[in-house]
This record gives structure tokens, sequence and C-alpha cells, in this order.
């Protein structure tokens, strides 16, 4: 868990490897030093390469330990990723009584024009007059209270987790849900009832697909296993020399073809009598 320090400069930037700032070391020790391969990574690169050695047992077996690791021991899902309220909005927006159900489910409006305190989960980092801001900060919009699951009363992410586990995928379950909204421009709160049904889900069943399929699972696994550590554009290039066209499908006129090589140093390429690589 990385928590919110206003101190800290570039405070947008990646943050799903961190490391404390008791670190020691020198004045330009950074604290996200990380000298470490990540294993997850490492299990997908060896199911890419087994996929192309057309071992696909062992390239099914690697991509599916990284699925059974993400899921852990929850293995039915509804289809979203439930909340724990935060305290300052479940006392001082909503006053409501202490017991209440405290698991919740946001829904983003970052284009509403009200800036006052509301159902706000996220705050843009505001300089000089905030009120004045080009982009608001980004505000919840509507929330939805979980309070019980097919009847079982829901007071914390735990019991939410366990009443889903419990149910057999492919049945509907029932959620009793107090849908808290708050009106864009007066800020007004308002609230309703509900019940709703979803379908049970299997969370991250095994993959068991073979041909392009078994690579399309492993490349999509790598996209939201790896989010956000950089690693995307690497791949992206790479596997345009599996699928040629790849690249520009995916990046549309943001790709040129120049970008499936890297430029070769002028001097390097005086010295050896190199043909600069094309676009550069």
């Amino acid at each position: 868990m990385v928590y919110l320090n206003p101190s800290m400069l570039n405070n947008r930037y990646n943050q799903k490897a961190f490391m404390s700032p008791s670190n020691v070391g020198g004045a330009f020790n950074s604290g996200i030093n990380l000298r470490r391969l990540r294993y997850a990574d490492v299990l997908l690169i060896g199911a890419e390469a087994a996929y192309q050695t057309g071992d696909i047992a062992k390239a099914q077996n690697y991509l599916n330990q990284v699925r059974a690791r993400a899921r852990g021991t929850q293995t039915v899902t509804l289809g979203f990723t439930p909340e724990l309220l935060a305290t300052p909005i479940d006392s001082a927006v909503l006053a409501r009584p202490a017991g209440e159900s405290r698991v919740f489910v946001r829904y983003v409006n970052p284009t509403s024009p009200a800036f006052t305190a509301g159902l706000r989960g996220f705050k843009s980092r505001c300089v000089g007059d905030c009120a004045s801001a080009t982009i608001p900060p980004v505000r919840v919009d509507t929330i939805d209270i979980v309070r019980a699951v097919d009847g079982t009363a829901i007071t914390t992410l735990s019991d939410y987790f366990t009443a889903v586990n419990s149910k057999t995928p492919g049945t509907n379950v029932t959620l009793d849900v107090l849908r808290v909204r708050q009106d864009s421009v007066t800020g007004a709160i308002s609230t309703q009832t509900l019940a709703v049904t979803i379908p049970a889900q299997t969370l991250l069943p095994s993959v068991t697909a073979t041909g392009q399929a078994l690579l399309d699972a492993i490349w999509q696994e790598r996209r939201v296993e790896l989010g956000m550590e950089q690693q995307r554009w690497f791949d992206i290039i790479r596997q345009n020399g599996v699928v040629p066209g790849r690249a520009a499908q995916l990046m549309g006129a943001a790709f040129a073809p120049r970008d499936t090589l890297y430029p070769i140093p002028a001097g390097e390429a005086a010295i050896a009598g190199l043909q600069q690589n094309p676009g550069y």
C-alpha cells in the first residue's frame, strides 16, 4: 500500500512498486531502486517462449500460475471490485448510523462542475487557485453501498468476499443496495434502495485455449498483470515481429514504422560504414 504524501513530487507517477524512504543509502539513493525481477514477468516470458517452441502444456501452466496467484482464495466474482467507504464520506457527508454497511462500489464523474465537498474519492493536486482550475477534481458521482448478499448482511469487505465466494458460478445473486447520488450542480444528496441481481462468474478461470487464442491470452495477461510498469510499449513492438502489423493496429496514428527500430548512433554508423535505420 502507498500512502498519500503531500510533499511527494510527481505524485501521479506509478507507485505499484514502492520501498520505504527509510532505506539507507547515499544522497542520491532512490526509494524505488528495486533490484528485483517480477516473478509474474518471468512466468509470462516463459509462457510465451514455451508457446513459440510448441510446448502448449507448459505455456498454459505458466500462464495459469499467474492467474491463480491473482485470484488467491477468491474463486467467484460478481464482476466488480468493492471498497471500504472512507470514514469522512461515511460520517461527515452521509451521516449514516454506526454499524451500517460500509462496502461500496463507486461511479466516477470526472467532468462534474461541482467543486463542493461530497462523494469525492479522488482529488487532483491543485496549485494556486483550485476553484478556478481548468480541470476540476475527480469526483465520485454515485456510490452503491452493498448491505446484503442474498439476504446475508454485509458490513466488511471480508463479509462480502466470503458471501460471494460461496455462490455457484452461473447462478443469480441478489444484492441489497443503497444507491447514493449527489447532484453535480447543487450538491444535494439523494438515496434509493435497490435489489440488484447479478450472475455469479468464475474469477480468472484457468486458460485451456490453444493456438493463437492461447498466445492472445498470454499477451493480454501481460497487459493487465504488468499494467503501469512501463513494459507495454516494448511488448507491442516485440509482438509486431510475431504478428506483422500488430503495432499499427493497436497504436493507430501514434505508431510510425520507424518505431520498430532503434537509431544507430551516428558515430558508430560512420566507423562501421552502416546505413542509418529508416526514419532517423
